[in-house]
């Protein structure tokens, strides 16, 4: 009997303890990016301390147009062929979540653009993949700063 009840305390103490650590073990941020951008796009930088808002502005035939809004009082630069169409980061929904997929590849005509305390750009989005689900990032800098990060400006699958 004595050792029927040690078996059962033992057994209901772990099982305690195994769920309070599925319960509080910390979950990956569904909005981080894939790690290897780091190791690959933002090597020797610091994250970004001034992250821009980016919210849907609309979307139409395959295009997506969000703005993006300097809340922060740094000034935010990102290369792009123009100001609106800003060089763009594709991740792909895989089983442990976003996984680094595809980015555009810079070309002689890209420049750099600035957003200003306070202002806001609007930004055109396009997907490359119908398939399956994805999302677009952006690359962001704080000037005069080693600061840079990747924002997310479009999920595919939270459009419909």
């Amino acid at each position: 009997m004595n050792r029927f009840t040690f078996t059962t305390r033992t057994l209901l103490a772990l099982t305690l303890v195994v769920a309070l650590a599925v319960f509080f073990w910390p979950q990956p941020d569904p909005s981080a990016s894939d790690p290897r951008w780091r190791e690959t796009l933002l090597d020797n930088s610091k994250p970004l301390s001034n992250v821009p808002d980016v919210s849907l502005a609309s979307h139409k035939d395959g295009l997506v147009f969000v703005t993006a809004t300097n809340t922060g009082r740094t000034t935010l630069e990102y290369r792009g062929s123009s100001q609106s169409c800003i060089s763009l980061f594709q991740e792909v929904r895989g089983d442990s979540g976003w996984q680094q997929d595809a980015w555009s590849v810079d070309g002689h005509c890209e420049g750099f653009y600035e957003i200003g305390p306070g202002e806001s750009v609007r930004l055109e989005i396009e997907f490359w993949d119908d398939d399956k689900a994805v999302r677009m990032l952006g690359k962001f800098s704080e000037k005069g700063t080693d600061r840079s990060g990747l924002v997310v400006l479009a999920t595919s699958d939270k459009l419909d």
